[in-house]
């Protein structure tokens, strides 16, 4: 009886650590791959695309999404006004641009001038930047704001009256 209890109490933790680690990973933000999809998804909702453009091992970008950029995204406060994906440089691959052309992540980064990280942009579904962007963070606290900034500039520049406020 004792050796059916402890086989059950190990099924349950392992299957509570399996459903911890799958909450985790659904918190991370999106590696962009498909810009073009998310470009004719933006142009259908009215939504503008956010880009936060990251490299691994270097300048804050880690510390900067944990402290304060998903917070907003696992709070849902992006949902029904912006979608914002990652752009992990040095990660690898290739992204399928907004004209649906695979390009380096090197080479997106170049086209929008990035040369800070991190860096987030708003564009708009055919690529555009539609607002200032943010680089390198500065106080973890006020981020939430400028998101929030970012998003409501964007959402102006393709014509929608509806704005973010939390």
């Amino acid at each position: 009886m004792a050796l059916i209890g402890l086989t059950l109490m190990g099924f349950f933790v392992s299957t509570q650590a399996q459903s911890e680690t799958q909450r985790l990973d659904a918190w991370q933000l999106q590696q962009a791959q498909n810009l073009e999809a998310i470009g004719q998804q933006a142009a259908q909702t009215g939504h503008p695309v956010m880009l936060l453009f990251t490299r691994l091992h270097g300048g804050g970008s880690g510390t900067l999404k944990e402290e304060a950029i998903l917070p907003v995204v696992e709070n849902g406060l992006l949902d029904g006004y912006a979608v914002m994906l990652e752009v992990t440089l040095n990660s690898g691959g290739e992204v399928i641009d907004f004209y649906g052309e695979p390009v380096s992540k090197q080479t997106l980064a170049d086209w929008y001038n990035i040369s800070k990280y991190p860096t987030l942009i708003t564009l708009d579904p055919s690529g555009e930047e539609v607002s200032e962007r943010m680089e390198t963070a500065g106080a973890y606290e006020y981020v939430p704001h400028r998101i929030k900034k970012m998003v409501n500039q964007g959402l102006q520049a393709m014509g929608q009256s509806k704005r973010l406020d939390f």
